[in-house]
């Protein structure tokens, strides 16, 4: 078992001891985590890095760049139809219903897989208007785009990029965590999970610098994790202190067990239309 893959489950198991609400959810993410984890295996032994010129490199990230487009990569369609396949056969495990319905959909789409895997990367309305059919489709192709950025993840020196969207793959952060001494921010990539460096007092979806218009809250019992909103744009995005943590944690499963926090942010008025959100939605 790998080290991503071990860490994932004694989370995993620690959560379902310690919060008895999350224990359905999380049983049934530890399938899909065990299915993901055989996936980017294979998705390892089959990718062909992506050709870069180093010199570039640095040039490109200045000019506000990222270092590849998403919607331009090699995709192994035959590949993700087989993990497609196996997500669905777990969602029949939990919705038979919808499973089969969403089965009927990718067997009507006139451009069948392979449209709808590219409708969900440039984040089209035909895709995201089923909240089941948005994330087996995200799930796909998060691990893909995961597998592409650790050729990349050494290419980030901090300083290089001030943006609020990935520089590698160009998109929006999904959780945000605080590390050493100073609490430095690093925002996380709701695609590619990687990690960049961004000022503490901004909001990384529209820029707001304003203190007055920037704004965290917090849960009673949690000093973990804390909501980080914007007024400007009434966004929010889920912070996670690692200053006050001595475990390792895996971003993705912290993201599901936090969907607490996601149905306060929503409740007070404040929106998130990154990935965040596929678990509770669906």
């Amino acid at each position: 078992m790998n080290g991503e893959l071990a860490i994932a489950l004694e989370r995993i198991k620690k959560i379902k001891a310690d919060r008895p609400v999350y224990q359905e959810l999380m049983g049934f993410y530890e399938k899909i985590v065990k299915e993901r984890d055989e996936y980017k295996k294979s998705l390892q032994l089959n990718q062909t890095p992506i050709p870069f010129e180093e010199h570039l490199e640095e040039v490109t990230l200045k000019e506000g760049f990222t270092l590849f487009e998403k919607e331009k990569l090699p995709f192994d369609y035959d590949l993700m139809k087989s993990y497609f396949s196996k997500l669905i056969s777990l969602i029949k495990e939990r919705a038979l219903e919808q499973a089969n319905s969403i089965e009927k959909m990718v067997k009507k789409e006139k451009g069948g897989f392979e449209k709808m895997i590219t409708e969900a990367l440039k984040r089209k309305d035909s895709t995201v208007q089923n909240p089941l059919l948005a994330f087996l489709l995200n799930e796909t192709i998060n691990p893909v785009m995961e597998s592409y950025a650790s050729y990349f993840q050494d290419k980030i020196k901090e300083g290089m990029w001030t943006q609020g969207y990935c520089p590698l793959c160009g998109s929006k952060p999904f959780m945000g965590v605080l590390k050493g001494e100073e609490g430095k921010r690093y925002l996380i990539c709701e695609r590619c999970s990687s990690e960049w460096l961004f000022i503490r007092v901004k909001c990384p979806y529209c820029g707001n610098e304003d203190q007055k218009k920037l704004s965290y809250f917090v849960v009673e019992d949690d000093e973990v994790n804390r909501v980080e909103t914007c007024e400007a744009c009434r966004k929010y995005i889920k912070i996670i202190d690692l200053r006050k943590i001595n475990y390792s944690i895996s971003y993705y499963i912290e993201n599901i067990a936090t969907l607490h926090l996601d149905m306060i942010a929503l409740e007070k008025g404040y929106e998130n239309d990154t990935h965040s959100l596929d678990a509770y939605q669906s």
